[in-house]
């Protein structure tokens, strides 16, 4: 312990080394600088979310073929012109399959093939779509921690799309929705088709949280969807006559029905003369990880899901139209679901129509480096299901939410050094003097400094009488501080620092 006086009022603020253990934060992150200013020249109403088409789809990894088949039925859409869900039912080639490769295991068959869509109407620039979404559709014995009534797709348990490495830092899909799942949005019914030839017919996934992949003019078929809207200025537009092309990487167990699932193409559109005519929810998020959670044993884990969230939703651009919405993380290992503070839903980007968002989540409940996983939803409490055209659904008022699931990467070791921290200087003076007030931008210099959750406390010899706020790691030797003293009684007092490891 090094020990030097510092005279506030009449109250000397000395130090000592203390050192603890307890997981790590760290800054947030600060936003591209370059996001672009976005402007939409029209406004959006309610219910612009349809169903251009609904296939089962069989693939047969034999002869290498894929067979989708359309479900032809369709669901009135006046005052539109045309029937808006068979849109593409209608004419079987505007939905094509690539196969790329297929992997047999002893467990489960890999499919990574390209799905592509061609609007039927060339020319006829009023049905542009906008925001469409090729959504796969399989079983799902996942439930959610949100809403337990959700059911995803469980990897290695049911047909699902792959993700890649959690260090990627990328979901395995663009997202997840609830949109015209067979199991909510029943009426009329998809029943009554033609089944295939490479499996069981009649298959119906059980699922009402499915993953999809985003169309739009432009998008490459591995593109990351976030670079993609936050570059371009042409609205997620799909346009009359266009052909665009994404990749899907599947995994489908072989315990499960088959190389088989069913396909929606989901898509954005008012009427003929409102364009653009963009989804309600948003359209996608960017997330930060920073890594710092760990699991050694069953006795030594720990650390915080630290997150920084990046929130791209069309009614942020449209003058007159924002609406409101919340974030909730959802993951096993914080213990169900975090509900975003106010605080927490505090801009900390640039400015601009693009925010940012961060939060620090305590790790309460941790099993193992594998598997581990989290969702980001975006609920949109003013917005529901219900649909402009009479499409009724399972899913009633409940509040329109993007799903959005990333994989999670846990350390078999801590990051924690259990370095023993030493203070050589408060404010850069041995002996300092302060007054009963609150403090801002207070420095300690010294030494072996861990980047964490580390605490700064006044000690009176037996007791904490203040604590720091807004502690802010700047490297091992340096950290920085506020610090309010109303209200503690004049005399020597200690600065103990304790490292977040």
């Amino acid at each position: 312990m090094r020990r030097s006086t510092v005279l506030l009022a009449t109250m000397i603020v000395c130090f000592v080394v203390a050192f603890g253990c307890s997981g790590n934060s760290s800054n947030p992150l600060i936003p591209p600088q370059d996001s672009p200013e976005l402007t939409i020249q029209t406004e959006r109403t309610a219910g612009n979310t349809h169903l251009w088409g609904y296939y089962t789809v069989y693939i047969n990894v034999e002869s290498q073929t894929v067979e989708a088949v359309p479900h032809r039925w369709g669901m009135g859409v006046e005052p539109s012109p045309f029937n808006v869900c068979n849109f593409l039912n209608s004419n079987p080639a505007t939905l094509g399959f690539d196969i790329h490769d297929t992997i047999v295991g002893t467990e489960y068959i890999d499919v990574n093939l390209d799905v592509s869509i061609m609007h039927p109407f060339p020319g006829m620039t009023q049905y542009n779509g906008y925001d469409v979404r090729g959504v796969f559709i399989g079983n799902g014995s996942g439930h959610m921690n949100y809403d337990p009534g959700l059911r995803f797709p469980e990897h290695g348990v049911d047909q699902s799309m792959m993700i890649p490495p959690p260090d990627d830092g990328l979901p395995g899909a663009d997202g997840y929705t609830r949109w015209f799942n067979p199991g909510d949005f029943t009426m009329p019914g998809i029943l009554g088709y033609t089944p295939g030839v490479f499996a069981t017919s009649g298959y119906n996934g059980s699922s009402n949280l499915n993953p999809y992949m985003y169309f739009a003019d432009g998008l490459g078929i591995n593109e990351d969807l976030w670079d993609f809207l936050t570059t371009t200025g042409e609205f997620g537009v799909f346009s009359s006559g266009q052909a665009n092309r994404r990749n899907y990487n599947l995994r489908f167990p072989n315990t499960g029905p088959g190389i088989s699932f069913n396909y929606a193409v989901v898509a954005s559109w008012e009427s003929e003369d409102i364009h653009p005519s963009n989804c309600q929810e948003s359209s996608t998020v960017t997330v930060t990880i920073t890594d710092n959670i760990y699991y050694e044993s069953e006795t030594s884990w720990g650390g915080d899901l630290v997150l920084d969230i990046g929130v791209f939703n069309w009614s942020s651009t449209i003058s007159g139209t924002t609406y409101e919405y919340g974030i909730t993380i959802d993951s096993d290992i914080i213990g169900g679901t975090h509900v975003f503070t106010p605080l927490e839903m505090t801009d900390i980007g640039p400015g601009g129509p693009i925010p940012y968002y961060h939060a620090e989540i305590p790790v309460t409940d941790l099993n193992g480096t594998e598997g581990n996983e989290f969702w980001v939803i975006v609920e949109f409490p003013d917005l529901d299901y219900s649909n402009d055209y009479g499409v009724p659904n399972g899913c009633g008022s409940d509040p329109l939410a993007a799903f959005f699931r990333y994989p999670l990467y846990v350390a078999d070791t801590s990051y924690c050094d259990d370095l023993v921290p030493t203070i050589n200087t408060l404010n850069g003076e041995i002996q300092y003097t302060a007054f009963n007030e609150a403090y801002t931008n207070w420095t300690i210099e010294g030494a072996n400094f861990e980047d964490g959750a580390i605490e700064i406390d006044v000690h009176d010899g037996t007791l904490i009488v203040a604590s720091a706020t807004n502690v802010n790691f700047v490297d091992m030797n340096n950290v920085e501080f506020d610090l309010d003293l109303t209200g503690v009684d004049h005399g020597e007092r200690d600065i103990i620092i304790t490292n977040g490891c």
